[in-house]
């Protein structure tokens, strides 16, 4: 079993096998939190069936969200959103991303 971390501040993504997730902690920005830059790094090239993304975020960056919203649209995966606490302005947005909540 093959396993991929990536560690963006209290943010992690997790790939083993076919399977992914994403968790988007705080404040979506390239300065701070998770960017679109982290997803896309962490998304390219793996072939995944399934991607939980966990999401806590008060929103941010407009950009960076609508851009983590179309990696996980266009992604061939399942996605799943997990929502706890918060999922607020631009964090919804990719919270729509998913095809089951």
């Amino acid at each position: 079993m093959q396993h991929f971390c990536i560690m963006n501040f209290d943010n992690l993504v997790v790939q083993s096998d076919k399977r992914a997730s994403i968790l988007i902690i705080g404040e979506i920005s390239n300065w701070w939190g998770i960017s679109k830059h982290d997803v896309l790094a962490a998304l390219r090239g793996r072939d995944l069936d399934h991607i939980d993304v966990y999401i806590n975020s008060c929103g941010g960056d407009v950009a960076d969200g609508l851009s983590i919203h179309d990696m996980l649209k266009g992604h061939k995966a399942k996605v799943t959103a997990h929502l706890f606490t918060e999922c607020c302005s631009i964090a919804t947005i990719i919270a729509c991303a998913a095809e089951e909540l």
